[in-house]
């Protein structure tokens, strides 16, 4: 070790550490809550999200095709 660092204070950092941790500031120098998530993100729905409706009777599956001069490219996009 170097002349200028103390052992006993790197011992007494490495337990005020460790007490830190054990007190629970493992989460919160992780970006995580009590629960473990992460600060930044939303908590959890309670449920799935219900299905979606079904189409009514004679609407189209498809969705409309644009009419127009350009008519579509190769990836079914409009072209100008």
């Amino acid at each position: 070790m170097g002349d200028d660092i103390d052992e006993s204070e790197l011992d007494a950092e490495l337990a005020a550490l460790g007490d830190e941790l054990d007190a629970g500031g493992a989460a919160e120098l992780d970006g995580l809550d009590a629960g473990g998530m992460p600060d930044y993100l939303p908590d959890a729905p309670s449920a799935a999200p219900a299905a979606p409706a079904p189409l009514p009777a004679g609407a189209a599956a498809e969705p409309a095709q644009p009419t127009g001069a350009g008519g579509l490219d190769e990836f079914g996009l409009p072209m100008a």
